[in-house]
């Protein structure tokens, strides 16, 4: 009889990474969003995929430590553009046999943020005479936030802790017609 030996070539897929966010790639200063990276080709066996993730450039100097997870939480960021790119590491077959592929670097994923938004206090005659005919003018500014974008204002008062009144403005200042007597 005669033996035949074949040897087993294996070839995997190079993963493809991509990055989405679970909630908004513009953000302001104090605010956080998650970027999650997605990989095609994972290991049948159910190995573990590492990832790599970058802040600024693909260079080892770019790489945020302790990151290897699909996910990562960003917080605390600065004003500006922040741009994110990631790396898979997938792991096939076991023990001595088992190979690492590696994805091409995805990105940059842009993440932008804005100034942390404030409001001045309101600003305005803090007491008035009831049924002189004039109106209270209140007035606020507000800075930060996205810029590019005109800011709207919702204005309210509560008569004396009362229902919640809404007042038809959404401009920065305010004419409030005070025809009872109380505290607003």
């Amino acid at each position: 009889t005669c033996a035949t030996t074949y040897d087993v070539l294996t070839v995997y897929a190079k993963p493809v990474v991509s990055i989405t966010t679970s909630g908004d790639n513009t953000i302001c200063a104090d605010g956080s969003t998650v970027l999650s990276a997605s990989v095609t080709n994972e290991d049948a066996l159910g190995n573990p995929t590492s990832y790599v993730w970058y802040e600024g450039g693909t260079e080892e100097s770019n790489v945020i430590s302790n990151q290897t997870g699909a996910s990562l939480q960003l917080s605390d960021l600065t004003a500006g553009t922040h741009n994110y790119y990631v790396k898979a590491n997938v792991t096939h077959g076991e023990d001595e046999s088992a190979v690492v592929c590696t994805s091409e670097i995805y990105g940059p994923y842009t993440v932008t943020v804005y100034e942390a938004f404030t409001v001045s206090d309101i600003t305005g005659t803090s007491t008035h005479c009831l049924n002189d005919n004039a109106n209270l003018s209140l007035s606020v500014t507000a800075e930060g936030g996205n810029t590019t974008t005109a800011y709207n204002y919702a204005w309210s008062y509560r008569l004396n802790g009362g229902e919640s009144v809404a007042l038809e403005s959404t401009a920065n200042t305010v004419d409030v017609l005070t025809n009872a007597a109380g505290t607003y």
